[in-house]
């Protein structure tokens, strides 16, 4: 007799009872004050928390993660710079992996952000820690030019810190990049020191180590030294075989393969070329391209047209595949494709094919050509900017300490003033108990001495006032005229001088001769024996100050400046009826 079936009622229920479980499951809450304290800690060069809070995001959708990321900075608002910058380098990271190999423009914003936030901190740790991400992020995009120079930023910066374990990584991830814009003397030196840091004998660090000891084999090839080449191939490849990793073998065997060819030794170079591509034309496609072009060529001067055909046409569907990750490595491989192409219809004797490959070739090589040409420009640029950044930050920093300095110094001056006006009220009032006449005679000199620390009070309030003015005043001028950038900085900075002392003087004219050049001298030519004061007089009104502002600049009153003038203009020999300012503008054009 069969079983008689469950009852739907069951079935309801067994039902049910496995929807609240996996709702159950699924509704256990983002540990987030867990990941807030972990993307807390640590220094700047540790990136462990982000990469395993990035790998958590795996079983979510972008709109779950973007949310998931909001909740995070919103509860660690009030951490510390470390947390700000890592949420910003976990959302970063998402949209790469999330958008490789497009998004470029959704990260840039994000980076510049980090950049900003990192440089106000001062930090060194935190700069590196935010220029590595910059420049890592964007050579995986192989936008050269920036990624060269935070990278060369971060790595200077943590050449001035303690060594750390991972240091070796951040050297050896430069001298790749510096490979791949053709610095292969500096490639070298940064790769030497991450083999020399490389001491531990874990195995990933042994195979980090094998591709270090390949990219020495590289640059010395690309140097025109192929002996010292051989040696670090045959280095890397016995450390790859001690590791037992595949796919630097067959790295290793594809740059053999090279050097075997190079040497016109084809038959230990066919052997090495065949194993690098059946070993790397799953993981490693760029490899098992460039193999195949070697072998191509090899088929070639050996007469196998068709195996040829064959090789660089499988060459360039492997290229095709890899290249939306790589371009520019995929653009110098294509490159040598088209040359072999057009060499194998030289042969065939196939002159419109010919023609065609060697236009695609002229014209790549042409492209990379700019390409190297810019980067080297761009590099530069861009390492310049960068260094302004630096600057006007650092001058921002100072002026708000100088403001903040000269605030307290104002303050603890009043505060001071009002003590010592108390405690004269104090000991004036204890003397009106023992002599009425002497407590009046006391508080009217107090009543002096108030009156004359408001008029002091005053004094320094306008001198606020007509530096302020001062300051406007000038502004204007530099907008209006057209002056080099140089003599516009150095003409602003004029105004925040006074002219009390010798030291002073000589501060303001050197300034004043890089923005009027010649100045002096020509004063000097009319008049051999004008005097120091009436130099000043002479600089001063050429900046068109009023009376008041000249009187500030100088410690001097308005009638002094008065006298100045009169002597300055009896000194150039000047008719009352010619205007002074005119006639000062007239010398320094």
């Amino acid at each position: 007799m069969n079983p008689k079936p469950p009852s739907i009622l069951k079935r309801l229920t067994g039902t049910l009872l496995i929807v609240l479980l996996c709702a159950t499951a699924a509704a256990e809450p983002f540990p987030v004050r867990k990941w807030v304290d972990r993307l807390s800690k640590g220094s700047g060069t540790d990136h462990v928390a982000v990469r395993e809070l990035v790998h958590s995001f795996n079983s979510m959708d972008s709109a779950e993660v973007e949310k998931t990321l909001d909740i995070l900075e919103e509860e660690g608002s009030t951490a510390g710079p470390a947390f700000q910058l890592r949420i910003l380098h976990a959302r970063i990271w998402f949209l790469q992996d999330y958008n490789q190999p497009y998004g470029m423009e959704k990260l840039l914003p994000l980076l510049e952000e980090m950049m900003q936030k990192a440089e106000a901190t001062g930090k060194k740790e935190l700069i590196a820690y935010a220029s590595w991400i910059y420049g890592s992020m964007m050579y995986s995009y192989n936008e050269m030019e920036p990624a060269v120079t935070y990278s060369l930023k971060a790595v200077e910066l943590y050449e001035t810190m303690p060594v750390f374990d991972s240091l070796h990584f951040y050297y050896s991830y430069f001298g790749e990049m510096l490979f791949h814009t053709n610095e292969y003397t500096k490639s070298i030196h940064y790769t030497q020191k991450a083999i020399a840091l490389n001491t531990d004998t874990a195995r990933s660090n042994r195979v980090l180590k094998t591709k270090y000891l390949n990219t020495l084999g590289q640059c010395y090839l690309q140097l025109g030294q192929p002996d010292s080449a051989f040696f670090f191939y045959q280095e890397s490849s016995r450390l790859a075989n001690a590791v037992g990793h595949t796919i630097w073998k067959g790295i290793n065997a594809s740059d053999f393969g090279y050097w075997y060819f190079v040497r016109k030794q084809y038959s230990p170079a066919t052997a090495h070329l065949r194993y690098a591509y059946e070993t790397c034309k799953e993981q490693e496609k760029g490899i098992a391209a460039y193999s195949l072009l070697w072998l191509a060529r090899i088929n070639i001067m050996q007469g196998k047209t068709d195996s040829a055909s064959l090789f660089l046409d499988t060459a360039l569907q492997l290229l095709d595949s890899y290249g939306k990750f790589n371009p520019l490595q995929v653009a110098v491989k294509r490159r040598e494709v088209y040359s072999a192409k057009a060499e194998l219809y030289r042969v065939l004797k196939q002159p419109d094919s010919l023609s065609f490959y060697q236009q695609r070739y002229q014209s790549l090589r042409d492209s990379l050509e700019r390409v190297a040409i810019l980067s080297s420009s761009k590099v530069a640029l861009l390492r310049i900017e960068n260094e302004k950044n630096q600057y006007l930050l650092r001058a921002t920093k100072e002026e708000k300490r100088r403001e903040a300095q000269k605030r307290n110094s104002i303050i603890i001056g009043i505060s001071l003033l009002a003590i010592i006006i108390i405690l004269v009220l104090a000991r004036q009032k204890a003397g009106l108990k023992h002599q009425q006449e002497m407590a009046r005679l006391e508080k009217s000199k107090l009543h002096a001495e108030v009156m004359a620390s408001r008029e002091k009070l005053d004094l320094f309030t306008q001198t606020l006032v007509e530096k302020s003015s001062l300051l406007e005043q000038l502004q204007e001028e530099v907008r209006e005229k057209k002056l080099t950038s140089s003599q516009q900085d150095l003409l602003l900075e004029l105004s925040n001088l006074t002219i009390l002392t010798e030291d002073d003087w000589n501060r303001f004219r050197n300034m004043f001769e890089k923005v009027y050049p010649g100045f002096f001298m020509k004063l000097k030519n009319n008049s051999p024996d004008i005097t120091v004061a009436e130099q000043r007089m002479a600089a001063l009104t050429r900046l068109s100050l009023s009376t008041k502002q000249m009187a500030a600049m100088l410690g001097i009153s308005v009638d002094a400046v008065h006298k100045t003038r009169q002597r300055l203009r009896n000194r150039l020999h000047i008719d009352s009826d010619v205007n002074l300012e005119e006639y000062i503008q007239a010398v320094s054009s």
